[in-house]
């Protein structure tokens, strides 16, 4: 599900190409707060390893574009509410 929408979302930007800022998930919006709740709640999080929680995170926002700085950020905001 996840890879048809990075697909989805790719062929979008082809089709109708802008600066690729509207596509982009940014803390504190809507999505990025909600997809928080969502990965609080999966159970198996503190046994994954960090390669694992990246793939998790780029899946669940896989309608977004979301930078390696972006993941990482989102990582450290479930981990600190975890503790």
């Amino acid at each position: 599900m996840a890879e048809l929408a990075r697909r989805t979302r790719a062929a979008l930007q082809q089709r109708f190409p802008a600066s690729g800022a509207e596509y982009e998930v940014q803390p504190g919006q809507r999505e990025w707060t909600i997809s928080l709740g969502t990965a609080r709640r999966a159970r198996p999080w503190s046994d994954w390893s960090q390669h694992e929680k990246e793939g998790y995170v780029r899946d669940l926002l896989s309608a977004y574009d979301v930078s390696d700085a972006n993941i990482d950020r989102f990582i450290r905001e479930v981990e600190g509410s975890r503790r």
